[in-house]
């Protein structure tokens, strides 16, 4: 998109309606993340949210992406996070997985949060993640945070013991 600044007070034009085909949604989807600014950003994620616990998973996992975008934009940070947050503490293994390649991603860019996202993501059971990306995730945030988590080496014991059996291609960013 070109000009998004033009859409940006017209942002509820681009929520998806259930109705709509998922190629409409995922356009729209990138849409909402393009006119994302400082004055609608939070009104914005509260829509993705709902989506992100929809039982659409494809759509599903785009909105947390979208989440992450806008978050990464620096726009109402403390509210984004909070909510990356409660989608590690949803109950649906494709929901953490993207939630747990966000986390490791705004404690690249902001560290000061580690505190508040290590207290969350060390309750997680890596037993049910499936992801590659959101084993290698949690795998940089154990190395990075192991001071902060009391069972990090437990739960990084758990992750290696079936590394060599998988078939990940994936690189551990």
């Amino acid at each position: 998109m070109r000009a998004p600044y033009v859409f940006s007070s017209d942002y509820k034009h681009f929520y998806c309606q259930y109705n709509k085909p998922s190629y409409v949604k995922l356009l729209k989807l990138e849409m909402l993340t393009a006119v994302a600014n400082e004055s609608n950003s939070y009104e914005i994620v509260t829509e993705l949210c709902e989506y992100a616990a929809k039982v659409d998973i494809p759509i599903a996992r785009e909105s947390i992406r979208a989440v992450g975008k806008i978050e990464l934009q620096q726009y109402d940070v403390n509210a984004i996070v909070d909510r990356l947050l409660q989608f590690l503490e949803m109950e649906k293994d494709y929901v953490t997985a993207e939630a747990l390649v966000l986390v490791k991603d705004l404690l690249r860019k902001y560290p000061q949060w580690s505190h508040d996202c290590i207290a969350v993501v060390g309750n997680i059971s890596s037993k049910n993640l499936q992801e590659p990306k959101a084993k290698a995730a949690l795998i940089w945030m154990l190395g990075e945070y192991s001071q902060d988590m009391q069972d990090a080496p437990y739960v990084l014991e758990s992750l290696v013991e079936n590394w060599d059996e998988e078939h990940s291609a994936e690189d551990i960013d």
